[in-house]
């Protein structure tokens, strides 16, 4: 009878398994954690102009990325967006803070991963409260005004 087992058997006869299907490519993992990420960042900075100008603009250091990293990687989003609220103050702008910030520790973040740094979970943990500082700055705009892309209105 087709589709019956056979003692010791552990598919149906006439089956033929698949195989399970794989991870993604690490190759498509790297252009999304590498290019799709880091573009979005640029597309929202480059959204926004600025309204009122520090002549004290804080600019990140590698040291800053790291250290803004291992936020995502060790403490809660709020911890992190603390962070980003402490040189918003100090005079960063939300264009410095995507492209020379956020978008260099999504980068990071990636590096870790295929250095296998950290455990799988705990980065994608990190990826998930760097999405939540996204989302609370997104919504804070405080020196920011978010205008139209050219021709819409």
């Amino acid at each position: 009878m087709s589709g019956s087992l056979i003692e010791g058997q552990t598919e149906p006869m006439g089956v033929t398994p698949t195989p399970c299907r794989p991870c993604p490519p690490a190759a498509l993992v790297r252009s999304v954690e590498g290019e799709l990420v880091p573009r979005l960042l640029v597309h929202a900075a480059s959204r926004c102009r600025k309204v009122a100008h520090s002549e004290a603009d804080w600019r990140p250091t590698a040291a800053d990325v790291v250290e803004f990293t291992a936020l995502l990687i060790d403490h809660e989003a709020m911890v992190a967006a603390a962070y980003v609220d402490a040189q918003l103050q100090q005079g960063a702008t939300l264009s410095t803070l995507y492209l020379d910030l956020l978008a260099p520790a999504a980068g990071y973040l990636g590096r870790l991963r295929q250095e296998r740094q950290f455990g799988y979970l705990r980065l994608l943990l990190a990826r998930y409260r760097l999405l939540r500082v996204m989302q609370h700055l997104r919504r804070r705009r405080p020196v920011m005004q978010w205008e139209p892309a050219a021709g819409q209105h």
